[in-house]
């Protein structure tokens, strides 16, 4: 992989975790269904090289867990 294709690979991780957590702040009743799947795939990429890449999905994935726990709850 060339050092272009890893930096967008980078730029593009950290943007998904971006926009859920976005997702879970602004409307966290519609995200709630999914939080499930999207904590899972988040769960894969806590294993990365990148240290920065692992913070940004961690992060993700506490907002997430916030928004399932929301579930249980109502």
């Amino acid at each position: 992989m060339s050092h272009y294709q890893s930096l967008l690979l980078f730029l593009f991780q950290g943007g998904c975790a971006s926009v859920i957590v976005s997702l879970t702040v602004q409307c966290p009743q519609d995200l709630t269904p999914y939080s499930g799947k999207l904590m899972s795939a988040l769960l894969n990429g806590i294993h990365d090289r990148s240290s920065v890449v692992q913070k940004a999905f961690s992060f993700a994935l506490g907002h997430l867990v916030r928004v399932s726990s929301m579930l249980f709850v109502t």
